[in-house]
């Protein structure tokens, strides 16, 4: 039976359905029957006049989708305005709620700080009645007087401990006097009108100078972690970073300066000379750097007067003053070095003292005299060769028992030149 129903619920829905389709098409049919019969009548009128019924009617067709594109655009746009005011209402809900907390996270700070100082007053009094036994030791002056000046109760209660303490130890009493800071009254942190600053003694205002700094003890751990930080960073700026800028890699140096060499010629002891240098930003980017320290032989002589110039994009020039106030008539050779992002760069430092170069002047030779004097060397060196060489060729050789013969002269075993 449930299955019967509900075929016969199908059916019955399925012909509603069918005759909705039917009756939306018969409507459809009509409109587009009645829709021809007026473009037809529409033609043959254009037609009358002379127009032509497609081009009237493709005009009319383009009028009509623009017109329903620029219905569908406004709707769009109308439904734009209205997500856009939603969020923004739902925008200013959040800003308030996220307002109206911190509002309270504000106030219940204030009131917490509120209460933590009502509570360290309040300790602070409970220590001050525990310390001398009053309710406020220090805020008001004790009626009692000593030499025509007010005496604050406080002034009292440390006498009176003070005598305490003579009587338990006469030892140190004994050994203090009257004229020793430590019999002196301690000043009183209050001043009265009328009263000299130097009355209020110095006591006071050391104490108020003398302020308690607090270091915090640092456990092996925790020093090695702090020791090795540091040594990290050092290596990072003494390394320096790489400069890329659109895949390009920076490579050798970021700064150049001018002159390239920070030269002072002929100084004189006790003397002050200046030098302007020009630094540029020769890198791919911004860059900036600073001065790095000098050298210990050179802070007492050399002095850099230096503005950081801050981001210097590329190309842009900075200058600074180095003056030099020797102190000895010696040469300095060293190196002034800047520090950057990219890493640490040197400039060549030199200081000469004066110096004094030789000159003369050679005297003038006469060519043809020269070369006249070394031919007549040359030929009074080959005559004398020439007759060594004859005189030679014609002595005997020599006979031990009879004669010998030195330099071109024969000499008999006799001892007699012939």
């Amino acid at each position: 039976m449930a299955r019967a129903k509900r075929l016969v619920q199908f059916a019955q829905s399925l012909d509603k359905v069918t005759g909705e389709v039917a009756s939306c098409s018969e409507k459809s049919r009509k409109k587009r029957a009645e829709q021809q019969e007026r473009q037809r009548a529409e033609a043959l009128r254009l037609m009358g006049i002379g127009q032509s019924p497609a081009e009237v009617f493709k005009i009319q067709e383009v009028q009509t989708r623009m017109r329903r594109k620029a219905q569908a655009l406004a709707q769009a746009q109308q439904r734009r305005s209205e997500i856009l005011a939603e969020r923004l209402v739902d925008e200013d809900k959040w800003q308030e709620a996220a307002e109206d907390h911190q509002r309270q996270k504000r106030a219940s700070e204030k009131r917490f700080q509120e209460e933590l100082g009502t509570l360290r007053q309040k300790e602070v009094s409970k220590y001050l009645r525990k310390m001398t036994g009053v309710e406020d030791p220090s805020a008001v002056a004790s009626t009692a007087t000593e030499g025509g000046n007010l005496v604050f109760a406080s002034s009292l209660i440390r006498k009176n401990v003070a005598t305490v303490q003579s009587s338990l130890h006469p030892s140190r009493s004994h050994g203090t006097q009257e004229g020793t800071p430590s019999s002196a009254p301690r000043a009183s942190r209050f001043k009265f009108a009328g009263t000299d600053d130097k009355e209020s003694g110095e006591t006071a205002s050391l104490g108020r100078r003398a302020q308690f700094h607090w270091e915090p003890k640092l456990s092996k751990f925790e020093a090695q972690s702090l020791r090795r930080s540091l040594d990290a960073q050092k290596r990072r700026v003494l390394r320096g970073e790489v400069q890329r800028v659109a895949g390009k890699v920076h490579e050798g140096p970021s700064f150049r300066a001018r002159p390239e060499t920070i030269h002072f010629e002929n100084f004189e002891p006790d003397q002050v000379y200046r030098k302007t240098v020009e630094i540029t930003n020769i890198s791919l980017t911004f860059n900036t750097f600073r001065i790095g320290p000098l050298p210990e032989e050179l802070r007492d002589v050399i002095d850099v007067d230096f503005v950081p110039p801050g981001r210097m994009s590329a190309g842009t020039t900075t200058s600074f003053t180095v003056t030099f106030s020797p102190k000895r008539n010696a040469d300095i050779f060293s190196k002034l070095s800047i520090l950057a992002p990219t890493g640490p760069e040197e400039f060549p430092l030199l200081c000469s003292t004066k110096k004094t170069v030789l000159t003369f002047s050679p005297p003038l030779v006469d060519i043809a005299d020269f070369v006249a004097k070394a031919r007549e060397e040359d030929e009074s060196t080959s005559e004398a060769l020439g007759q060594k060489e004859t005189d030679t060729a014609e002595a005997k050789p020599l006979d031990p028992g009879k004669q010998h013969v030195v330099t071109g002269h024969r000499i008999s075993s006799h001892g007699h030149l012939s």
